[in-house]
């Protein structure tokens, strides 16, 4: 009874000698272990600024919204960053701290809302020499390759071990066999077998981590901070660059807590820099100064006086001057007076050359007559019309001049009578010259005899085919008899050899008007009133309500209504009013943007896509086309093309395109 007492007692002490060895055994076989570590792992494609290939590496993530650790010269030299994971997906990345020191980058990764990536744990205690572990990794391109060693030392936080490495495997885990890294690949000795080595977790967590505004988190498996910075510019097409990180910014990029560099620019505008705090989501507007423009004038000759018309600037040569369109009146005793008008552009020089003619021909007085009428009507004179049958011959008389000369001061003046009276003198001294049938022409239109001054423009022409200002006398004789067709020709013709004339385009635009084409007067009206001509801009209030200048922001407001209507899914009401602002201004690619969703909302998808071209032609980095355009493609089920508009989108900054990018990524 005692032996079988103690048979008892010894199988009851080797069981729970067995049980516990069995506690003591790893949970975790090899296979299984590099299995469970595989999606935590993913391939690095790194690109130039032209999408290049520059090289490749590993990484894996440690944070389940998309952190990820890699070497700092895996992605150091690169522009764009893709990622590959095990499901074979290609997904943008951005890079948002670096350690040039330690070899050791941080990369983000845009995840779709909600979703998560599985995260590697790092050790936070130091390995101990002759503990097994596993590298998983991209050597060469070949991808997951797994190899296993042992750590052979501990140096100054690099962790040497044997396991075999190659190019392509920087930035991968050293696992051990609870599946913690304890270490990231760095470097490999060419000429030496199995002497490897790895930037130490626990220096990574001390160094690294901890100085990146994220110690609460330490990238033990948890979300990093969900910090997003939205930055609206003026201009809209500034470039913003955040110096201190590599990533490119677009709208809503995410980003660690800490402090940040920004930088927005634009060309001929002064470059904006200052240094930002992102503790959560942030809205920032920046207005950028236009750098001011300089304008040179040269004129012939040399000492004529140069004057702003309409601004109390003073004309000194190579002037600092804002943006904007000026017009200037350059004069010299012996000279005619000239108008040259300029549009300044910022942070550009404008170099002007005048060439003033002498009195031998008069100046165009429509250029420096203010006081016109809008429209001259008949006083019903009973007048016959002679018929012009031969060119006059000049009798080269010097005195014809100086009765010319006066003829154009009373023309100036404003003084009719004068002016007939010194034009006939001129004329009848030397009949071949153009210039005082001209003068005279505008002052029989101003009495309201305007057979004669078509009489007297058809002679002027007969002289000189190339007279402008006869044309334009001509076309506002021919108003005021009523006979608009032959307006609208003479009209018609001046701007033949003058495509920019203001007068003739305001009387071209009568002619228009009074023959029913009313929107070809406006467009003419419109012209001649942006080139300065006042009698213009009235004309055009007067037929359609308001000035030229209050355009811009009609069609500002036509676009904000369009956004609204096309929000809450009015689509007719969207294209409606987005035609309307076309109607205005046929090249506003905001406008062309909202009629092509329009469309796309009204299932015209061939429609979309002309608007979205056009639109993308006349600003190639309007983001939100590209994005409509996409998205007419996605309806199409031209799903590939789609993609592409997408990611053009969100590189240009489109938070849009970023969002419906990813989406068609996951599909």
């Amino acid at each position: 009874m005692k032996r079988k007492r103690l048979i008892i007692t010894f199988y009851a002490f080797i069981t729970l000698l067995l049980c516990h060895f069995d506690l003591a055994r790893p949970e975790t076989s090899i296979p299984d272990l590099i299995d469970k570590a595989k999606p935590s792992i993913i391939h690095i494609l790194t690109f130039d600024s032209n999408k290049k290939p520059v090289g490749n590496g590993t990484g894996f993530y440690i944070s389940s919204d998309g952190g990820i650790l890699t070497n700092y010269h895996v992605v150091n030299d690169s522009e764009y960053i893709v990622i590959k994971d095990l499901s074979e997906n290609y997904l943008p990345t951005l890079i948002i701290d670096s350690n040039e020191i330690l070899d050791i980058a941080l990369l983000s990764l845009v995840l779709p809302n909600g979703s998560q990536v599985p995260p590697l744990k790092l050790s936070e205690k130091k390995p101990r020499v002759g503990e097994k572990i596993i590298v998983v990794g991209h050597p060469r391109g070949l991808e997951y390759t797994a190899s296993d060693g042992m750590v052979s030392a501990i140096r100054e936080g690099l962790v040497q071990f044997t396991a075999p490495i190659s190019p392509g495997s920087s930035g991968s885990p050293v696992l051990n066999m609870n599946g913690e890294v304890i270490g990231i690949v760095a470097l490999f000795l060419k000429e030496s077998q199995n002497l490897n080595f790895a930037v130490s977790s626990k220096v990574i967590l001390e160094k690294f981590l901890v100085l990146s505004s994220l110690r609460d988190d330490k990238f033990r498996g948890k979300p990093i901070s969900n910090c997003r910075l939205y930055v609206t510019t003026n201009p809209e097409d500034a470039k913003i660059r955040i110096l201190n990180i590599k990533q490119v910014f677009y709208q809503g990029i995410k980003l660690a807590a800490g402090q940040y560099h920004l930088e927005v620019s634009a060309p001929a505008y002064h470059t904006h820099k200052s240094w930002i705090t992102m503790e959560g989501e942030r809205h920032i507007s920046i207005d950028l100064k236009p750098i001011p423009g300089r304008l040179y004038i040269s004129t012939d000759p040399k000492d004529a006086d140069i004057e702003f018309i309409g601004t109390p600037n003073s004309f000194q040569d190579g002037m600092d001057i804002d943006p904007g369109r000026y017009c200037l009146r350059i004069s010299a005793d012996g000279f005619q007076i000239k108008k040259e008008c300029v549009e300044i552009k910022p942070d550009k020089g404008k170099l002007l050359f005048v060439i003033l003619e002498p009195f031998k021909e008069p100046k165009d007085y429509y250029s420096t007559y203010e006081d016109k009428p809008t429209e001259i009507k008949s006083n019903g004179n009973n007048e016959k019309k002679i018929e012009i049958i031969e060119r006059p011959s000049s009798t080269g008389n010097p005195d014809a001049f100086k009765w010319e000369r006066k003829s154009q001061q009373a023309v100036n003046k404003g003084d009719w009578i004068e002016a007939i009276r010194t034009a006939s003198v001129a004329i009848s001294l030397d009949p071949g010259r153009p210039a005082p049938y001209i003068n005279r022409a505008w002052a029989y239109i101003n009495k309201g005899y305007y057979l004669k001054a078509t009489e007297d423009c058809k002679v002027a022409l007969l002289i000189d085919s190339s007279q402008i200002s006869a044309y334009i006398n001509l076309s506002n004789a021919y108003i005021g008899t009523g006979d608009y067709r032959e307006a609208l020709e003479s009209a018609r013709r001046a701007i033949l050899l003058s495509p920019n004339n203001p007068l003739a385009l305001n009387n071209r635009g009568l002619a228009y008007e009074h023959l029913g084409e009313i929107d070809s007067a406006n467009n003419d009206y419109k012209s001649a009133c942006e080139k300065g001509l006042k009698l213009a801009c009235e004309n055009f209030k007067k037929l359609v309500g308001y000035a030229p200048s209050e355009i811009p922001k009609m069609v500002e407001n036509l676009i904000a209504e369009s956004n609204l209507a096309f929000n809450r899914g009015a689509f007719e009401e969207t294209l409606r009013l987005s035609n309307e602002a076309l109607k205005w201004e046929s090249e506003n690619v905001e406008a062309l943007t909202n009629r092509a969703a329009a469309y796309c909302g009204l299932k015209m998808l061939k429609e979309a896509l002309e608007d979205c071209n056009k639109a993308i032609m006349l600003n190639p980095d309007y983001c939100l086309a590209y994005n409509n355009r996409g998205y007419a493609y996605e309806l199409s089920e031209k799903i590939r093309e789609a993609k592409l508009e997408y990611e053009i989108s969100c590189e240009l900054g489109c938070d849009l395109g970023c969002k419906n990018y990813q989406r068609l990524k996951f599909q």
